[in-house]
């Protein structure tokens, strides 16, 4: 099992299991627990921004990712493309990796008479390790991988597969890495704590045509919140 940052604030002890979690403040009422919900909000939103601390001060990039599970661990995959593999330093040190899903303004006119403090709910997936450099061949795979994936709800999907050509000039000036994950946190602030008419109210003008409307924040209310559709506990 990978590494477990120690805490420096007081926060109850999470459920045992083979997945690290990171423990740098208080347990936040907001926060995500469950791995198999880790791996549908990255399925659904497979976009991560990579930051690196290196020797010459913080990178930031952006490229698509997929998440796996192996050896009770999740493994994250993705591909650098030009110099940003040489300039992030891939394989000296860790590297985070920042998912956002869905997000979006919550305004203080859908609350009861009196309330004008807005707010921004979110759900965001924090993923931490150290890279490793994968073979031309493997990185071609994951590739693969991920146009299968991205093209399977178009009418006419395209594939990688098939010639020596497609695969030279998809894998051609890509770095591919597989990050073993040894730290991560996830939160959902999805307006939790507010009544549930407060609630009922925030999903339907989500929901609506209003300038605001964001289906897929309430799709995302209604997975955490099951299927009973009642708001969590604060």
């Amino acid at each position: 099992m990978g590494a477990v940052l120690e805490s420096t604030a007081q926060r109850p002890a999470r459920t045992p299991g083979p997945y690290p979690a990171v423990m740098t403040r208080p347990r936040s009422p907001y926060a995500l627990d469950d791995p198999a919900e880790i791996l549908r909000i990255v399925r659904e939103t497979p976009w991560a921004t990579f930051v690196s601390q290196t020797s010459t001060g913080l990178r930031m990039t952006q490229y698509p990712v997929l998440l796996d599970q192996a050896g009770g661990r999740f493994i994250l995959r993705s591909h650098f493309c030009g110099r940003d593999g040489t300039e992030c330093e891939l394989g000296r040190h860790e590297l985070l990796a920042i998912v956002h899903g869905p997000n979006g303004y919550i305004s203080p006119s859908w609350y009861p008479e009196g309330q004008a403090i807005p707010t921004w709910d979110f759900v965001t997936v924090q993923l931490r390790g150290v890279p490793e450099i994968v073979s031309a061949d493997e990185n071609f795979a994951v590739l693969q991988r991920m146009v299968d994936q991205f093209e399977a709800p178009v009418e006419q999907p395209r594939t990688l597969e098939g010639t020596e050509a497609n695969r030279r000039v998809a894998a051609l000036g890509t770095t591919g890495i597989r990050m073993p994950v040894t730290a991560w946190t996830a939160r959902a602030k999805l307006s939790q704590n507010k009544p549930p008419a407060v609630l009922q109210r925030i999903r339907a003008e989500l929901g609506g045509d209003g300038p605001y409307a964001n289906p897929r924040l309430v799709r995302e209310m209604e997975c955490v919140a099951g299927e009973s559709g009642a708001p969590a506990a604060d």
